[in-house]
């Protein structure tokens, strides 16, 4: 604890010099302001046109929108500044040192705190809910559904075997809680764990508080928790997989032994809970051994320990890598197709350039030769793709694929592709607009999508026909209460300040800053962590809906252990 408290005070005395000299403009931070700035005016655009009733941006001129990103460049440049010098001295006001006993008192606190918070929800919506991706995924193994990889296929099993368990035990009703009260413990258990690492890196202060008031108090966490489907589980197992990757790192730079086979352990649950997880994964666990064969010793004391674990530590996530990715392919494509279980969806992946192909035929209907005709036609209905086509929503044209398994030919996919290309090398720009109308929403916080396009902010119902036809499940509380409870969410939406935790861009402009921040103080130990974050992010925006919530919050979950990265001492002080 000593050489801590040592090593914190000289870290203490660099950041003290480096604000009396003042830290240099960085690139990080003018890229980061410019960045959000220029989204800014794109979202408010494609969002005044969406207000209007109309799928064209409305950009004001050319002029007024070079001043407006230059102005709000600069003014960001500025608030990033003061923000990041402000960071700069949060870590002069660290926590104090605690010992284990006090770190797991923590645990049991915050614990607590969040079921009770939680409970509120749970009670008004008894036994939970039970959105439409929950019914899919049981029915894949308790009707005679056919098995697909859509949703996990374990994660399926895990789902309809506490349905089977709690309908044997006494009705269907009791399955759907035991679903609930295990997402419950999971999410909860793995909030404060990460509340806990948080303590134990001695983060500052203000920062643990206001995250365990918003793992509390902000409704998203209990609304989430009652509802039964993958989304709620991966938020939790998502945060359990950044944790045990800052782990790694803290045991990685002081020489120790890394956490191998909770890394292991934890990054296959993330790849068989969600279908993106294996592409979160990997290049994450790629990025862990390059910090570890890379990342510089200054001290020499440190480096002498160091450099004997080196070799060790990346052997040992190699060995993680090869065994995850292994694993993985040897499911999804032995093992599941030897089971009967369909693991291609082609259409899953082809949101983009169907929302693109879709744009074009609205706005270059005439545009379009035979050739082309024929290799769309192919795949998707060509002359239902303009009705069919949404701004915010890619489901309408992907289901619309000719094949109802989701699965192309071959060379049909190959012909479709030479269609979309040469049609994009005409017409760039549409396919610019069609990606920007599917995405913006993620980066600007001035709108809330899904309520007006049947995909709710908050999965507050019980899916029945079609898709519901086995599971005898219903809300047993007051139903006033619970119209009480959707009235004071649904009025939320629309309060200035309160929305915005509501908003996904919200919590992606949070992951820009602490990214621009590590980058600012080249910070390679946050960098990593930030990745996971970035890659799931890149997911989303290849995903079928502009800026819904349920897709970033996993990333808003983590967010809190990114920031005590960043803040952490010793870190890097800033250059004068």
């Amino acid at each position: 604890m000593q050489s801590d408290k040592n090593t914190s005070g000289m870290a203490g005395g660099k950041l003290s010099s480096g604000f009396a000299r003042g830290a240099r403009p960085s690139v990080a931070v003018l890229l980061c302001s410019g960045f959000i700035a220029l989204t800014q005016l794109v979202g408010w655009s494609f969002a005044k046109a969406r207000a209007a009733g109309s799928i064209d941006p409305a950009f004001p001129p050319l002029p007024v929108s070079v001043i407006a990103v230059l102005v709000l460049w600069v003014l960001l440049y500025a608030a990033l500044a003061l923000l990041f010098r402000w960071f700069d001295r949060s870590r002069l006001h660290q926590g104090k040192d605690v010992s284990r006993k006090e770190e797991r008192r923590a645990f049991m606190v915050v614990f607590v705190l969040m079921v009770l918070c939680w409970l509120p929800y749970l009670l008004a919506f008894l036994p939970g809910s039970l959105p439409w991706d929950g019914v899919r995924s049981m029915n894949q193994f308790i009707t005679d559904a056919p098995l697909e990889n859509h949703h996990p296929v374990l994660m399926n099993a895990l789902y309809a075997g506490l349905m089977t368990l709690g309908r044997s035990l006494y009705c269907d009703n009791a399955g759907l809680l035991l679903i609930v009260l295990f997402q419950y413990l999971v999410c909860a258990v793995s909030f404060s764990l990460m509340i806990r690492q948080m303590i134990a890196m001695r983060s500052p202060r203000w920062l643990v508080v206001a995250t365990t008031a918003f793992f509390c108090l902000c409704p998203l966490w209990g609304v989430f928790a009652q509802a039964a489907f993958k989304d709620t589980l991966f938020n939790g197992v998502f945060c359990l997989f950044v944790l045990e990757v800052v782990k790694n790192l803290n045991a990685g730079t002081k020489g120790l032994k890394p956490h191998w086979l909770t890394l292991f352990a934890f990054s296959l649950i993330v790849c068989f809970v969600r279908n993106n997880g294996v592409y979160i994964v990997l290049p994450t666990l790629l990025a862990l051994m390059l910090y570890f064969a890379l990342a510089p010793r200054k001290d020499r004391k440190a480096r002498a320990r160091v450099a004997s674990s080196r070799t060790s530590s990346v052997l040992a996530v190699a060995s993680v890598a090869v065994a995850v990715a292994a694993v993985f392919f040897c499911a999804t494509k032995l093992l599941w197709p030897a089971m009967g279980v369909e693991t291609r969806e082609d259409k899953e992946l082809m949101s983009v350039p169907f929302q693109q192909t879709a744009r074009y035929l609205v706005e270059h209907p005439d545009d379009v030769t035979e050739s082309e005709w024929a290799a769309i036609d192919a795949i998707l209905p060509f002359d239902e793709l303009a009705g069919l086509y949404n701004p915010d929503l890619s489901d309408p044209v992907k289901e619309s694929m000719r094949d109802e398994g989701g699965i192309m030919d071959a060379d049909e996919r190959a012909e479709y592709f030479a269609a979309w290309a040469s049609m994009g090398l005409r017409h760039p720009a549409t396919y610019a607009r069609a990606t920007l109308a599917n995405t913006y929403a993620y980066f600007y916080p001035g709108i809330i999508i899904g309520q007006d396009i049947d995909r709710p902010v908050f999965p507050l119902y019980i899916q029945g026909l079609p898709i519901n036809e086995e599971f005898d499940v219903w809300y047993i509380g007051s139903a006033e209460v619970r119209e009480a409870v959707e009235g004071v969410l649904a009025d939320s939406l629309d309060l200035p300040v309160i929305s915005a935790v509501y908003s996904p861009a919200l919590y992606v402009l949070a992951l820009l800053v602490v990214a621009a921040y590590a980058l600012s103080r080249k910070d390679a130990l946050t960098l990593v962590v930030v990745l996971p974050c970035f890659v799931l992010l890149l997911t989303v925006l290849a995903g079928p809906l502009n800026g819904h919530l349920r897709y970033v919050l996993p990333l808003a979950a983590a967010l809190p252990l990114l920031y005590a990265c960043a803040l952490r001492v010793p870190a890097k002080a800033p250059q004068g």
